[in-house]
């Protein structure tokens, strides 16, 4: 039978019974290959233990949060606070055109425009959900930055 090192580190560290430490060492003694692997690991555990351990100081993790603290955050990119608006404003003002076409528009029996594709997108049940979907997301955009966002930022700054 041949040791594991596992089983053989377990030797080392003393964490065997007394009849398993004698049958691990009655078969290190028979085998020379264990034996070799046995000494090899006995020799880097009396290594190990030579080094030591380091401590870090006891303001490690104090000293990290103040050096963390004083480190000035660079954004990467720098975000437009108007965005949210411009794509409000386009959103109504596609909306606004539409529904004027919609209201004035007389269908043309022999010929289908690019006109009535994009109004029956509108009529379409799909198409409108669609529609305010879009504009749920950019309103709720909106308020996140322009009302939320500032208002969270003062209550941070007030404590």
């Amino acid at each position: 039978m041949k040791l594991t090192e596992e089983q053989i580190f377990d030797l080392i560290d003393g964490n065997l019974s007394a009849e398993t430490e004698a049958k691990y060492k009655q078969i290190i003694a028979e085998n020379p290959d264990t034996q070799d692997l046995y000494e090899e690991l006995l020799a880097f555990h009396k290594e190990l233990q030579s080094l030591g351990t380091e401590h870090p100081s006891m303001r490690f993790t104090e000293n990290v949060l103040d050096k963390w603290a004083t480190m000035q955050v660079i954004p990467i990119v720098k975000v437009s606070r108007t965005l949210p608006y411009w794509f409000l404003g386009i959103s109504l003002l596609l909306l606004c055109i539409m529904a004027i076409f919609a209201k004035n528009y007389t269908p043309n029996t022999t010929l289908v425009t690019q006109t009535e594709k994009w109004i029956s997108l509108l009529n379409n049940a799909t198409g409108f959900k669609i529609f305010v979907f879009t504009n749920a997301i950019l309103l709720i955009l909106l308020l996140d930055k322009a009302i939320l966002r500032p208002y969270f930022q003062k209550r941070l700054t007030q404590k």
